[in-house]
């Protein structure tokens, strides 16, 4: 059943999950990279922690793209949509991605989970694109 909401706030709810969901599977990728390079006498481990300190920043801003989306996307579906199943799973979703994405020296039980989050924001994306 199709929700009956304006363009303008389909649109922004569609490219706020894009970015967020893209910048998740950067995090991923950046992961993944840190669990190929262990062997720190190699040539490769050096230039690629060398290479670390660079790209602190910018997983750093990965993480508060996807933050302040999240944010603006709970507003945006607490305002303009009506209330609903659409309304309840977006602010469902919004509240796993927060926790996926969480810092893990916060918590030592807690390890971030980009992954999971790009699950929840994709999921959330083909909701939108569906019942909109």
């Amino acid at each position: 059943m199709a929700v009956d909401v304006p363009a303008d706030v389909e649109a922004v709810l569609t490219q706020l999950l894009t970015a967020s969901h893209e910048a998740a599977l950067t995090i991923a990728t950046r992961q993944n990279a840190d669990d190929i390079y262990t062997d720190e006498d190699s040539i490769s481990h050096t230039h690629y922690t060398a290479s670390i300190e660079c790209e602190q920043s910018s997983m750093t801003d990965e993480v508060q793209t996807i933050r302040s989306a999240v944010e603006t996307i709970e507003t945006v579906s607490t305002n303009k949509l009506p209330a609903g199943l659409l309304q309840t799973r977006l602010q469902h979703g919004c509240e796993r991605v927060r926790i996926a994405i969480e810092d893990p020296d916060a918590d030592a039980t807690t390890k971030t989970q980009p992954l999971l989050a790009a699950a929840y924001l994709d999921a959330m994306l083909r909701r939108v694109e569906e019942e909109i």
